[in-house]
């Protein structure tokens, strides 16, 4: 318990009572008349940190007479996060704090801003929230510093704390809870204890608790200067009632009370490149909270932390947070001390030992001292000044004060209640003793809370009911209630679409039970208490079931009045945005066009619309509203969502709306359209949550020409850009990209259900994520100490198995992220492959060193381990009935196994002449399917071992994994050549086009269950899903190399082109038209590092990273010779005689080209790697590019540096070369980007040329000097002209037509400053941070830049700008009607 003082009463069970200093519930209207007075009188400056400003003979004033007019200034929205500046005291001046203390205010925030949009979870918005602070004639500062600087990192913050604006409970009123408060605040402030970590208040609903908690903090903070940090739970938001963004908004606020915390988190988020900001909470509380506090020095003063309301936590009613908690406060500093308020079963929830607990219980607390407190709350709310001429002085007597105390029976909630009560109705001009006659007439009539909200109620719709009132209360009842979020007057009125002047009557006649605004109609409307939400979903039925809310017809109501709302006011550039240039973010007045354009009632219909629908049965006349909304008003409904944030949950919108109508007939072509909408908000997301004007200019632009959103709505749409060469005909395979690890993807698979994802990586963690949306819904799951081989869910999907590089096999549960089992030890190697029996009690894994089977939840070795490889086994799966396993192994064999007895029952099944790195059963036990580092796929007789088709071939690299289709028709394959195959599983034909995204090796491969999707996982660090019935992908103009074109040159001649590739290949090409003429040669074992012609233009010569030089006939492939081992690059001299060569070891050498003997060299000079080497025309010099990132000219006999090092390039330098006169050098660079240098002085004379979207791996002339060829890990080879920087225009030219549409836009731009061609993160932009249009990834490899005279490679994208319309001239592009 503790020994901060000896005498202490135990205290459980104390809840909200709203009271305050008269009873009465009264927002912060009156505080922001304070503020504002206060800072006209000031006139102090408060835009920056530092500017400081006096208070004088300030009082308090708030909550003058108790009445229910709540906080002005609150705002509703979800996302509504962005912090705020605060005021605050502290001993230290830094960051917003004042050496003394003697009151504290809140000044009420504006209305707060919707939240921004990005990675999985969006940025910041405001914060309806007002600086807190403390003063007495004292300095203060505006602490923006923290706040500004947290939120450009990306932080998510919910305005929650105790004073927030949003929070319904006020502080006890003077003279109540007196013991209890001081208590509990003497045993928080009380000097570092080991066995004081925890204060707990309990007490059941209506209690107190809320109020006790945030009278509490107020102390600690205004007179001890002790809280550093509060989170007040509340059901009536959504961001405040789950865990999700407790650990940021603790963090931000931890950090804004210290400032070494705050340099350690900021470091840590600096440090951590913004993937902890997106990650699970879970991993969120360790790292920014816990682990960051552990690294605080020790205080001689406590740091407290309050969290309040925890059975308004999550479903589990903050079990997971006190889990959490339990797990962590043994490495939490001893002096951060933690407040907590729930009900009374919370205590139960911990974990820990519970003597460092200290436990107030309400209900404990002697009755005469509650009923003494309530009476002195009721005498004293009772009393108004304005009743001293309204009623003649009126106070309520001894007598009746008694008998409503008495009718509380210890609850203040109904207390407090009746006298909000007494109150409304003076408002309604009663007299407050009428009003308590009522109250207490037949003494039997206030035998409960409910008896009294039944009263309010019957008051409303009168008795005998008034008909109109009883729909009016029947309808705003309902709304508050089922509402997502709660909402203001006009956002409430508009949506219901009633008159503002009769919600108001209603709502003045429910404020005893509502917080509702002030005359100026700012704030929200809010239920007062739990109890009453309770009352109007379940006992109002006992005498007005018409009135019951939380049903499905409530629901259904509201579903069509968003529909309707949004059919009324979406039209196109609702905002009338002036530019497509910029960002969201950066239209300097789009918060007052928000204001101005987009209602409270529309922007709520945007996001919530989904929500109402799912919640109610189907029906045809909400479907017919559905319909008509995504036909006319789907893309507008968008451009919203853009605008105040909420893209990301558009396509779960969609969803909800897919599985409610799905199964009328009648609404098939409706569904299939919402499909296709859904790819469109996947697939485009990054330009529609950066800039609305782009859903139009770049989304609908660019979206496939069969999307059905393409073919309704692109006719109204004529002036927009379009794409030629590599425009998308259907939807690519890729559906999703999953990106959040920071290592590669290992494995993934889909749930039973197939609507989830688990992924584990090499960076030790293991995710899930929602297979619609792409977001994540749990994890990281932390745990594993090395890297995470595979992972793979339960047949029930409640846990997650994962094996690790650790030797350890984990199991998980899939919605916390607990482990619920393990690790199991017993492998003594890497465990490589895990799965679940098919009824899931057992969990098989396969290991480095043998095979186990394990009982799923206590972690026992049931059979096992098998020991029959004669090598690491990679792979394991059970069969369908789980009666037996099979392997696949380092030894090239696969073996089946008795589950029970181990022994190997069929095998070893040999053909492979590598590594088995993946194996599978097919759904009927029948077949195995195998992949192996021989690149192919088998299938076997999983009893004879026979081969029953395959090999199939076709991926280059190795195969990482293969599966089965659900049905087994089909096999997929992933590999390390990056690509995913689909198999006809008898003949082994690729059933469809092999699908291309991966920037990396692909590592995992499963299906859907229903066998219509594809995950994968890669060393890209990303999870993909793709479509697996229609493996579309972009058409490719050419074929050629599968892999980055690492070398190019040009022929004599100038009519050919040679590429080397890391697809191990050389090819040549015609120069005009860029078809393959000759090749692909295949003889180096390893990429393709570089490539020239002889000077006749007969020989070819490639070095490669297998140390070897081979000599190719240009025309029929053969290799002439072979030679040079050590060197990777190597060039002819302009007499053939002589080769040089660059090397790892930094040097340069030159070589007899018929006996291979060194005559110059080695020169020494460059300080990493030499790439690139080449001759001067007259083979005097010798130029080289090198990983220093510099190029130098050296003379070829004596070794001389004669020019440079040239510096210019940002990084490695890959390529270069000497133009056919000499005069210049063109160097190509890991910076993307092509330079061409004068050869005596070292200047860039030309570029840097930009369009590549990856390395330059080479780079040359062309004979007559004119142009320059380049070659990329883009995969792409493309020709600049050097003269005019721009492409060649003539008409005659086949290269030049391709591309003259870009041309001729390019060189119509009138620009002030110089024009660039640039792509960044998929943003095309000729002048700096300017937004020209987004491309997606397949249109950005092969893009041709009007520099371009011509580019060769697989993927190729032109675009048509003829009637693109941009800038200021937007809105141009739309024909439509405009509202």
């Amino acid at each position: 318990m503790g020994a901060c003082f000896s005498s202490r009463f135990t205290l459980d069970n104390l809840g909200e009572d709203g009271l305050h200093r008269d009873g009465r519930t009264v927002p912060d209207s009156n505080r922001q008349t304070i503020a504002e007075t206060l800072h006209r009188e000031l006139e102090a400056p408060r835009n920056k940190l530092g500017s400081p400003f006096t208070l004088d003979n300030l009082e308090d004033g708030l909550h003058k007479d108790g009445r229910t007019i709540p906080d002005s200034n609150s705002q509703a929205s979800a996302d509504s996060e962005t912090p705020h500046i605060e005021f605050e005291s502290s001993t230290n001046n830094e960051l917003g704090r004042s050496t003394t203390t003697h009151f504290y205010g809140n000044i009420s925030g504006g209305a707060g801003g919707l939240g921004g949009e990005g990675g999985a979870t969006g940025g910041s918005g405001g914060r309806g929230e007002g600086p807190r602070f403390t003063a007495r004639k004292q300095i203060f500062y505006s602490r923006t510093e923290t706040t500004n600087l947290l939120e450009n990192l990306g932080l998510k913050y919910v305005s929650a704390r105790h004073n927030a604006a949003e929070t319904t409970a006020e502080q006890c009123m003077e003279g109540t809870r007196v013991t209890i408060v001081e208590d509990i605040t003497e045993q928080l402030a009380c000097p570092p204890d080991p066995s004081v970590r925890l204060v707990l208040c309990s007490g059941p609903a209506g209690s107190g608790k809320s109020t006790i908690a945030k009278t509490v903090a107020a102390r600690l903070e205004e007179e001890k200067e002790l809280l550093a940090a509060s989170f007040f739970f509340s059901r009536d938001y959504a961001e405040r009632k789950e865990i999700k963004y407790l650990p940021s908004t603790l963090a931000h606020q931890l950090a804004d009370y210290d400032p070494k915390f705050r340099d350690l988190l900021v470091t840590l988020l600096k440090d951590d490149h913004s993937r902890l900001v997106h990650a699970d909470p879970k991993e969120q509380f360790q790292k920014m909270v816990v682990e960051l506090l552990a690294k605080m020095p020790l205080s001689q003063t406590p740091w407290v932390i309050c969290l309040d309301a925890l059975d308004e936590c999550g479903k589990d009613h903050g079990k997971i947070l006190l889990r959490w908690l339990s797990d962590a406060i043994s490495n939490i500093p001893v002096h951060i001390r933690f407040f907590l308020t729930g009900r009374p079963e919370v205590c139960h929830y911990l974990t820990f030992d519970l003597s460092v607990l200290c436990k107030y219980n309400i209900e404990a607390i002697d009755p005469e001292t509650v009923r003494k407190d309530i009476h002195l709350y009721i005498t004293q709310s009772l009393k108004d000044p304005n009743w001293n001429q309204s009623t003649g002085g009126w106070e309520v007597n001894e007598k009746d004060a008694d008998e409503i105390t008495s009718h509380a029976n210890g609850l203040f909630i109904f207390a407090a209640t009746a006298v909000r009560y007494i109150h409304m109705r003076s408002d309604l001009a009663f007299h407050p003793q009428k009003s308590v006659e009522i109250l207490l007439k037949g003494h039997a009539h206030l035998d409960s809370l409910y008896t009294l909200y039944s009263q309010i109620i019957e008051e409303l719709i009168g008795i005998p009911v008034n008909t109109d009132a009883f729909e009016r209360a029947k309808i705003v009842l309902g709304a508050i209630v089922d509402l997502v979020e709660p909402q203001d007057i006009k956002t409430l009125a508009g949506l219901l679409q009633i008159n503002t002047e009769e919600l108001w009557w209603t709502l003045i006649h429910l404020s005893a039970v509502l917080s509702i605004p002030d005359n100026d109609g700012k704030g929200v409307i809010k239920i007062m208490h739990l109890s009453f939400r309770e009352f109007l979903t379940g006992r109002i039925t006992e005498k007005h079931p018409g009135l019951l809310c939380g049903t499905e017809a409530k629901q259904r109501y509201l579903a069509h009045s968003t529909f309707h709302v949004m059919q009324q006011e979406l039209k196109f550039n609702i905002c009338y945005l002036p530019t497509s240039h910029v960002q969201n973010i950066d239209v300097a007045d789009l918060e007052e066009r928000k204001q101005k354009y987009i209602s409270g009632h529309l922007a709520y219909s945007c996001r919530f619309w989904a929500g109402h629908l799912a919640a109610c049965h189907y029906s045809a006349k909400l479907a017919q509203d559905g319909h008509v909304f995504f036909m006319g008003y789907f893309l507008f409904w968008l451009e919203v969502l853009s605008l105040i944030g909420a893209v990301g949950s558009a396509a779960k919108s969609l969803s909800k709306f897919i599985e409610w109508s799905s199964e009328d007939p009648n609404m098939v072509k409706t569904v299939e359209f919402v499909h296709d909408g859904r790819r469109f908000i996947n697939f485009f997301k990054d330009p529609m949550v950066q800039s609305a004007p782009h859903i139009y200019l770049s989304a609908l632009a660019l979206a496939p020409e069969q999307s059905q959103i393409v073919e309704h709505f692109r006719p109204q749409f004529p002036c927009l850009i379009s794409a030629g060469i590599g425009r998308m005909n259907v939807w690519p395979a890729t559906k999703l990209v999953l990106g959040m690890h920071t290592q590669p993807v290992s494995s993934a698979a889909f749930s039973p259900d197939g609507k989830r994802i688990v992924s584990g990586s090499w960076d030790r963690t293991v995710c899930v994520w929602d297979a619609e949306s792409g977001e994540v819904i749990a994890g990281p799951f932390n745990g594993h100490t090395s890297i995470v081989k595979s992972v793979a869910f339960s047949p029930d999907g409640k846990w997650i198995v994962s094996g690790s590089q650790d030797n350890t096999v984990r199991v998980w549960d899939a919605e916390s992220g607990e482990v619920v089992a393990g690790p199991f030890n017993g492998h003594t190697n890497s465990v490589t492959s895990v799965s679940f029996s098919s009824d899931g009690k057992w969990i098989l894994s396969g290991s480095s060193d043998t095979v186990c089977v394990w009982d799923a939840e206590s972690g026992e070795i049931v059979a096992g381990p098998f020991n029959s490889h004669t090598s690491a086994v990679f792979s394991v799966a059970f069969s369908p009935d789980g009666k037996r396993i099979v392997s696949g192994s380092e030894d090239n064999s696969v073996h089946v196994w008795d589950t029970e007895s181990g022994a190997v029952v069929a095998g070893p099944f040999n053909g492979h002449t590598n590594w088995v790195l993946s194996v599978a059963f097919s759904p009927d036990g029948k077949k195995i399917v195998s992949g192996s580092q021989d690149n192919t796929v088998r299938v076997w007789d999983a009893e004879s071992g026979e081969v029953v088709a395959g090999p199939f071939n076709g991926h280059i690299r190795s195969v990482t994994s293969v599966a089965f289709s659900p049905d087994g028709k089909h096999i997929v394959s992933g590999s390390e050549d990056k690509t995913v195959h689909v198999w006809d599983a008898e003949s082994g034909e690729i059933v469809s086009n092999p699908v291309n995204g991966h920037t990396g090796a692909v590592f995992s491969v499963a299906f859907s269950p229903d066998g219509k999707q594809i995950v994968s996982g890669s060393s890209d660090n990303t999870v993909r899903v793709w479509d697996a019935e229609s493996g579309e992908v972009v058409a490719s103009p050419f074929s050629g190399h599968t892999y980055s074109v690492s070398s190019a040159a040009f022929s004599p001649d100038g009519k050919r082109i040679v590429s080397g590739s890391w697809d191990k290949t050389v090819c040549v090409w015609d120069a005009e038209s860029g078809q393959v003429v000759f090749g692909p040669f295949n003889g180096h074992t390893s990429l393709v590092s570089s490539v020239a012609f002889s000077p006749d233009g007969k020989w070819i010569v490639s070095g490669s990273n297998d140390n070897t030089v081979h000599v190719w006939d240009a025309e029929s492939g053969e290799v002439v010779a072979s030679s040079f081992n050590g060197y990777t690059n190597y060039v002819f001299s302009p007499d053939g005689k002589r080769i040089v060569s660059g090397s790892q070891n930094n040097t340069v050498c030159v070589w007899d080209a018929e006996s291979g003997e060194v005559v110059a060299g080695p020169f020494k000079g460059h300080t990493d790697s030499v790439n690139s080497v080449a001759f001067s025309p007259d083979g005097k010099q010798i130029v080289s590019g090198s990983d220093d990132n510099t190029v130098r000219v050296w003379d070829a006999q004596s070794g001389e540096v004669v020019a440079g090092p040239l510096n210019g390039h940002a990084r490695k330098v890959h390529s270069v070369a000497f133009s056919p006169d000499g005069k210049h050098i063109v160097s190509g660079s890991l910076d993307n980007t092509v330079c061409v240098w004068d050869t005596e002085n070292g200047q860039v004379v030309a570029g840097p040329f930009n369009g590549h979207t990856s390395w330059v791996n080479s780079v040359a002339f062309s004979p007559d000097g004119k142009q320059i060829i380049s070659g990329s890990a883009d995969n792409t080879v493309r020709v600049w002209d050097i003269e005019s920087g721009k492409a060649v225009t003539e008409t005659s030219s086949i290269v030049s037509q391709k591309n003259h549409s870009a041309v001729s836009w390019f060189q119509s731009l009138n620009a002030t400053q110089p024009l660039v061609w640039n792509v960044t993160q998929g943003w095309l932009s000729c002048q700096p941070s300017e937004l020209l249009v987004w491309l997606p990834n397949s249109l950005r490899q092969g893009l041709w830049s009007p520099h371009n005279t011509l580019v060769i490679g697989r993927e190729q994208t032109t675009l048509n700008f003829d009637k693109f319309v941009h800038g200021t001239e937007w809105t141009h592009c739309y024909n439509g009607p405009v509202a």
